[in-house]
């Protein structure tokens, strides 16, 4: 028995040995303890708030990829010994890539929705009350006149 432990004694006048061994480890600052994880927790919050975001295309990025470059800070403090959280800096980074992926499949679906609308109009014919008819995809489709101003705009 430790008399410099804080351990109160149990009901029979002995102390427990597991809370003898954390009054001792507790009163010993920094054995076999790592520092936080806090980067790596900022990377994974980053790159699941970026992937969340994707569809709005500069949140998206910006935040995937300071997920990315948090995560890699944080791989490199883990591997140093320096920092824990490892399995977070890995999702931070995955997540952060993951965040691209969504804002280029935002975009693609931009750009081909863009292109669609384009060749509407382009081979689209008025009708007699003032819409147009076109054919994407081998669908007919009408628009109305101010859907047709609105396309012929970009």
């Amino acid at each position: 028995m430790s008399e410099s432990s804080n351990v109160p004694p149990l009901p029979g006048g002995s102390t427990s040995p597991v809370s003898q061994d954390r009054a001792e480890r507790s009163s010993q600052p920094g054995v076999g303890s790592k520092p936080g994880s806090g980067l790596a927790i900022a990377s994974l919050v980053c790159g699941i708030l970026g992937t969340l975001t994707g569809i709005f295309i500069y949140s998206g990025v910006s935040l995937g990829l300071a997920g990315i470059v948090l995560g890699i800070v944080a791989l490199v403090k883990v591997k140093n010994g320096t920092a824990s959280g490892k399995g977070l800096a890995i999702g931070g980074i995955v997540t952060g890539v993951l965040s691209f992926v969504v804002a280029a499949v935002t975009i693609s679906v931009l750009v081909l929705n863009a292109m669609m609308g384009q060749e509407c109009i382009n081979n689209g014919h008025e009708t007699a009350d003032g819409g147009y008819v076109c054919t994407l995809g081998g669908h007919e489709q009408t628009l109305s006149p101010s859907e047709y101003k609105n396309l012929s705009r970009f």
